[in-house]
């Protein structure tokens, strides 16, 4: 069993896990494109999840040092890559790509910060507060298959036609 695998993972998400407060989309830094792997994990989980999981979504960006060297490095290249310039950057993939309609908010952590460095403490403690705020203030995504649901909401849509008619019936 692939642990690594993503159709692996997506079994889990849909067989295994009841609800989901956060869909936390993470990536590097660096990482400013829509990749074709990319494209097609998040199709499937659309497709696999519907829309509505957009509104779980929260995006990540990772290795995303607050060490005054990179903070520098970052502001010195064109356009200057802000934790705004980013987010927008995603935002503007997924609803190119995705058809969406809602903005993804966006955190950035680096986990290998310096804890002995305030500014960086202070900023893994503000971006992982907010994942975590987010993840609360969320009403938790039933994991469901899509074609499940359905299944599901044609067959409660069957019984309620069922007792239409009987009550029709009663009422001669």
């Amino acid at each position: 069993m692939d642990l690594k695998n993503p159709l692996f993972q997506i079994h889990i998400l849909r067989d295994e896990v009841k609800y989901i407060h956060a869909f936390v989309l993470a990536f590097k830094q660096q990482d400013n494109r829509m990749s074709n792997s990319l494209r097609v994990m998040l199709d499937l989980i659309r497709k696999m999840f519907g829309d509505k999981f957009w509104d779980n979504a929260i995006l990540e960006g990772t290795f995303w040092s607050f060490h005054p060297h990179s903070k520098k490095m970052r502001n010195e290249i064109v356009p200057r890559l802000t934790e705004n310039y980013w987010k927008e950057q995603f935002n503007q993939l997924f609803k190119t790509q995705f058809q969406i309609d809602v903005d993804v908010p966006a955190i950035f952590i680096d986990t290998y910060y310096d804890k002995n460095d305030r500014m960086q403490a202070r900023a893994f403690e503000k971006y992982t507060g907010e994942l975590l705020d987010f993840a609360r203030s969320r009403k938790p995504f039933e994991c469901k298959d899509i074609n499940i649901a359905l299944t599901e909401l044609r067959e409660l849509y069957d019984k309620i036609k069922e007792i239409q008619k009987e009550n029709q019936h009663k009422d001669l």
